[in-house]
């Protein structure tokens, strides 16, 4: 099987465009952020309660 390479993908540069590209991104987001501290305390919940029975 086929394992990953460091340097299999290339290297993204940071121009004008990915960077508008990103703010309409965090646009977005900022009419969703409750959705998003939401989502976020649940994977926190969801792990937290993964590692508390791991041994058990």
């Amino acid at each position: 099987m086929a394992r990953f390479k460091e340097n299999d993908l290339p290297k993204s540069k940071i121009t004008a465009t990915s960077l508008q590209k990103a703010t309409l991104i965090f646009k977005y987001s900022g009419h969703h952020k409750w959705k998003f501290y939401v989502g976020l305390v649940f994977l926190l919940l969801t792990g937290g309660t993964a590692l508390a029975f791991q041994n058990w």
